[in-house]
């Protein structure tokens, strides 16, 4: 079931949640082999990962999760939402679900990818490699237009700027159609992304009924309303000198892999900021915006394959 949100209720306090993963099986997989971790960026769900999670599956011939952040997909809604609450979140699930000893490689876009790094400084899990697609672990002065500029389209039909009736015909193809309209969405698999939290509510399908619902437009899956400082919270980077030594290391030698999109204005020049925290770390850069994945999807496969099967 997926979540659902009334605009009149308040988002419950949870320090942690169960989050919601699809787990691709690997019947021939070794416990001594590493399970791979996907994790979305904001706005996306556990879907974005879906055919690369299963490439990677078949390629690698392990276990793979896609995970569902909270406050995304089919995960719990919540506050608190920061990067510390997200990581022990995950830590939580893979902890519970594969124990301290398995072997973890942990992949993350923007967002996804700042949860990804802070999970391979948890002592709770065994993290052995990690990949952070145009993400530095430093405070953002920035964010990528795209991100902007999908942020106020997702706010304006949320907004009841742009109206859309529930269930009304070909409601779908209305929504796609101003995702790809946007500039900054050059590719489809982009501009899905960013729809993608409208495509996924159910309730957006069925036809308006005012005996049930007092609402005849269709809703997005992420509660705005309750993180309206959203854009600002995925800026902030936690102090990691300053996090519980008990809970995380100050650094780890885990390989990591940072991406970087030089179209994106996410990284600085300098490396200081990488190394700092993350020592044994390598940097490949993409002559891309934002969404490396699906703007250089052949470049950007290749470099996990390398990353996540080096020895």
């Amino acid at each position: 079931m997926k979540p659902a949100f009334n605009l009149m209720n308040k988002l419950p306090y949870k320090s942690v949640v169960d989050l919601a993963f699809h787990h691709v099986r690997q019947p021939s997989t070794k416990v001594s082999e590493p399970l791979i971790v996907n994790l979305h960026g904001l706005f996306g769900s556990a879907r974005s990962f879906g055919a690369l999670g299963k490439r990677l599956a078949n390629d690698l011939n392990t276990d793979v999760f896609n995970v569902d952040l909270r406050n995304h997909g089919r995960s719990p809604l919540a506050k608190p939402y920061d990067y510390l609450t997200l990581t022990r979140d995950l830590v939580h699930l893979l902890h519970t679900t594969v124990g301290e000893k398995r072997p973890i490689a942990i992949m993350g876009f923007s967002l996804g990818g700042k949860v990804a790094l802070m999970s391979a400084l948890s002592r709770k899990i065994n993290v052995v490699k990690c990949i952070s697609i145009d993400m530095p672990p430093y405070h953002l002065g920035d964010l990528s237009e795209d991100i902007k500029e999908n942020f106020n389209t997702i706010q304006s039909i949320s907004n009841r700027l742009v109206k859309i009736k529930k269930g009304s015909k070909n409601w779908k193809e209305s929504v796609l159609s101003i995702f790809r309209n946007l500039p900054v969405n050059c590719n489809p698999g982009t501009a899905l992304y960013f729809a993608q939290g409208f495509l996924e509510v159910k309730g957006n399908s069925k036809l308006f009924d005012p005996s049930t619902d007092m609402d005849p437009y269709i809703n997005y899956r992420i509660p705005r309303g309750e993180m309206t400082d959203i854009l600002e919270v995925v800026k902030k980077s936690p102090n990691i000198n300053e996090l519980d030594p008990l809970e995380f290391r100050k650094s780890t030698t885990v390989p990591v892999l940072f991406m970087r999109a030089l179209k994106s204005p996410l990284f600085v020049n300098s490396n200081d900021g990488l190394s700092a925290h993350f020592p044994n770390f390598t940097l490949k850069e993409f002559n891309t915006g934002h969404s490396i994945v699906t703007e250089a999807p052949t470049e950007f496969y290749k470099s996990c394959l390398k990353h996540l099967s080096a020895e």
